[in-house]
């Protein structure tokens, strides 16, 4: 593999090394933390935490781009991973108060409530900062290699996914012999750690490159801001894929986890959470499969168009696995298989929008603040309906619902929008970008 055919590689390689141990450990207190809490006494306060975390992320994401090209991507990955760390130590407070006298004291069922949701504020506001860094950072990476983009995030996306499975493991084996409050301080020491490489990553220099491009009166488009770009009819036709990987990454966090357990009925809930948790790892492994496979296919059919086709067959299996799990309603080797194409399925649309936003849309800063931000709000609503997923026949009407939406809102893609390797101008984007590289070199 030459270097000059895959540039910034070394800066994709340390961006998903952050990433993997910054999302070992929020992964693994996010999958659990709505049935833990609710363990606790603290009723849905699990799902409200994540639901508002997920508001303020999609608003924030808002004001994202211009805090992230003052500060530059790295910096701003960085405080947003310290946010992280704040929601992490939080969580830890209404298991402790559950058994110690002495804090309850100090402090009323109101206002750990109050302390918990204040801190999924912070973690919001930190995740519009490390999300938007992260997909301009990835972005840049290939700016003059634009047929990289979908082998990069295969890379970031595979790595990324290789901490979802240790993060189940990691909940299972602490869970299943320790009390939760165990967790949640291991995640808080892994969290702090990813600092070490976020910080460290190396220096790519896009936006003073951007800049002379705007002087010189080059075709980037600079001067359309995110809310022009909202409104902007190639954006709009993507709404119903942000949403579908909304709808996905929604079940992720509290469905998925929730449906496991509640399948368990006789079992205790020390086993429920143990066996559940493994089966979530199969979902990791479906996730890195499935990043894989989305590099692999992104390598040989050289079309986002084609992928998008491909996106179909893949919503098909995947619910179709998870409708047939969910008529038996009971836990078993079919709870495991559900898990991984749903993982796959989870992978493969989180891939699909990092090349769409990153390949397609000139302002890739925007274009990602405006994914998080549809993506984020869609999330706060699915999951207050999760919430409310408590039986077999609930689960299956969000199930065919999210199949049928899914199916159309590719089918939308597919007809609508208009993807640049249609249109064969992929080849002369990468003629125009080397000659621009050319003459900021001479």
């Amino acid at each position: 593999m030459r270097t000059s055919n895959y540039p910034n590689l070394k800066a994709v390689l340390y961006l998903s090394g952050g990433f993997f141990l910054q999302f070992v450990a929020v992964t693994s207190a996010i999958s659990v933390v709505s049935t833990t809490l609710r363990e606790c006494g603290f009723k849905n306060l699990g799902f409200y935490s994540l639901a508002v975390n997920y508001l303020v992320f999609g608003l924030c994401s808002l004001v994202a781009p211009p805090i992230i090209r003052k500060l530059k991507p790295i910096l701003s990955m960085t405080l947003g991973s310290v946010c992280y760390d704040i929601w992490l130590i939080t969580l830890s407070l209404p298991a402790i108060l559950l058994k110690s006298e002495k804090l309850k004291l100090y402090f009323s069922y109101n206002q750990v409530v109050a302390i918990v949701l204040i801190a999924s504020i912070i973690m919001g506001f930190g995740c519009a900062l490390i999300w938007v860094g992260q997909g301009k950072y990835l972005s840049d990476c290939s700016k003059y290699k634009i047929e990289r983009k979908g082998v990069y995030s295969s890379i970031f996306w595979f790595t990324f996914y290789i901490s979802s499975i240790l993060s189940s493991i990691l909940a299972a084996l602490i869970l299943g012999s320790y009390p939760q409050e165990y967790l949640y301080f291991i995640c808080f020491i892994i969290s702090v750690l990813s600092k070490v490489i976020l910080i460290s990553l190396p220096k790519i220099q896009t936006e003073e490159q951007d800049q002379q491009l705007f002087q010189n009166n080059q075709p980037e488009q600079v001067d359309l801001d995110i809310l022009k770009l909202i409104t902007d009819k190639q954006m709009i036709v993507t709404y119903g894929v942000f949403l579908t990987s909304a709808l996905s990454n929604g079940f992720r966090m509290s469905g998925l986890f929730s449906f496991l357990t509640l399948t368990q009925t006789n079992e205790t809930i020390q086993n429920q959470f143990k066996y559940a948790s493994y089966a979530q790892a199969l979902f990791g492994i479906g996730q890195a499969a499935g990043s894989a496979l989305f590099g692999y296919l992104s390598v040989k059919l050289k079309s986002n168009f084609k992928l998008t086709q491909g996106a179909i067959i893949v919503h098909i299996i995947s619910y179709s696995s998870m409708i047939w799990c969910n008529e038996l309603y009971k836990f078993g080797f079919l709870s495991f298989c559900a898990c991984f194409f749903l993982g796959i399925q989870d992978s493969y649309l989180q891939n699909q929008t990092q090349v769409i936003m990153g390949a397609e849309f000139k302002q890739t800063t925007e274009a990602f603040a405006i994914f998080r931000l549809f993506n984020s709000v869609g999330v706060t609503f699915i999951l207050l309906i999760i919430s409310n997923l408590t039986n077999s026949e609930r689960f299956r009407q969000f199930i065919i619902g999210s199949l049928l939406f899914s199916i159309f809102s590719q089918i939308i893609m597919i007809k609508l929008f208009k993807f640049r390797q249609q249109q064969g101008d992929i080849a002369q984007d990468n003629k125009n970008q080397a000659i621009e590289s050319l003459i900021q070199k001479c």
